[in-house]
């Protein structure tokens, strides 16, 4: 989902991006191994 919401928004023109955008995630424990390393590691930079 965030990376359909990054692909809209960068096509905005410059003049058009003023508003903040936030990221929230939460872990529900029923994502595989691999997403939630991924995750891990897509957050912590």
């Amino acid at each position: 989902m965030a990376q359909l919401v990054w692909t809209a928004i960068s096509q905005l023109p410059v003049e058009k991006m003023h508003k903040k955008i936030y990221v929230i995630g939460c872990d529900t424990l029923v994502e595989s191994p691999k997403i939630v390393e991924r995750l891990k590691t897509s957050l912590s930079n």
